[in-house]
């Protein structure tokens, strides 16, 4: 995917919120249909996160300038981590991790532009939260306290906001830490659903990047699984792994990466042998393991009509994309 830069929501100013050395971060934008104007809400911090304090600007346009109104601690509560949910209703809803009391639901006023009241407090300590209906059930998705590093994100399932809410259940691989991200938004895709989540470099925040995968609802039950590549359609909202596309972008990116000094000692199994250096490679680059082939080096047992067929087999990208297994 290519991102294409458009402009800057909000600018730095010499004091204030938007000053040096200030803290803006987890910004979420929702659009209010009565006041036709977009609400951009924030986490506002000091450098040490000592303020924990939510703040909010507004918009005509989602990709326009928008105006910084104020930071605040709503209904008087720390902060931090945050969330925004519109629900079928019109009613707008702050998602926020309160450090000392817990996660946080809290209604918003009409405008979206301050909060009213508490909806349900998790005493469970969550944070980076977001919310996603579907067919009558709220799925509240979260993440452990972990720092930078990246955990087993949790879920819980309610009929009504206000509960009663289910106990927390991980959704990925037990063990993956949710394929090494944190929880970031859940995107409605047709009748399906899409994880969004960081992946934070903490040595280098401005190298952290992102995850997206299909999340399975069903019932009250989310799942996730982990894919190198795959394809949505966003009229029906169907997510599938694209082996063919992995296997493409595999020939394309990685054909003339070889270097000129690999020199098999037969001939016939050169293509084999680039083909296990370019394989390592690709899953150097995306961070995963790969299963090495035995015997990939070995002199053949067999004749070399029997090699050269077996080798055309097991050259095809699409052998190299079944080889790339996921984390955990």
């Amino acid at each position: 995917m290519e991102w294409s830069f458009v402009g800057a929501l909000l600018s730095r100013t010499g004091s204030g919120d938007l000053g040096p050395n200030r803290v803006v971060e987890r910004p979420k934008v929702v659009y209010n249909k009565a006041t036709q104007k977009y609400v951009l809400w924030m986490h506002i911090d000091s450098s040490d996160y000592g303020e924990a304090k939510a703040g909010v600007a507004i918009g005509d346009s989602v990709c326009g300038k928008f105006e910084y109104k104020s930071s605040f601690r709503p209904l008087g509560f720390e902060s931090r981590d945050q969330g925004v949910f519109v629900d079928e209703d019109n009613k707008g809803y702050l998602l926020t991790e309160d450090r000392k009391n817990g996660l946080r639901i809290d209604l918003l006023a009409d405008d979206y532009l301050t909060v009213k009241s508490a909806t349900y407090v998790w005493k469970e300590k969550i944070e980076s939260p977001t919310i996603i209906k579907k067919n009558g059930v709220y799925f509240m998705f979260g993440s452990k306290l972990t720092g930078w590093d990246a955990n087993d994100n949790v879920y819980s399932t309610a009929t009504k906001l206000s509960g009663p809410w289910s106990g927390w259940k991980t959704f990925a691989d037990s063990g993956s830490n949710t394929y090494q991200s944190q929880t970031t938004y859940v995107l409605p895709v047709g009748s399906g659903a899409m994880y969004m989540g960081d992946r934070w470099v903490s040595s280098n925040l401005m190298r952290s990047t992102y995850i997206w995968l299909p999340l399975k609802l069903e019932g009250t039950t989310a799942s996730m699984k982990n894919a190198v590549n795959w394809v949505v359609d966003a009229s029906s909202g169907s997510m599938v792994r694209d082996h063919y596309a992995v296997s493409t972008s595999i020939s394309k990116v990685y054909a003339n990466t070889l270097p000129t000094d690999i020199r098999p000692r037969r001939k016939h199994l050169r293509r084999r042998t680039r083909h296990s250096y370019r394989q390592r490679k690709i899953c150097r680059l995306l961070g995963l393991r790969v299963r090495q082939s035995r015997g990939l080096h070995r002199r053949p047992r067999r004749g070399r009509r029997y090699l050269l067929r077996r080798t055309k087999h097991r050259y095809n990208a699409y052998h190299a994309a079944h080889q790339v297994h996921k984390w955990g």
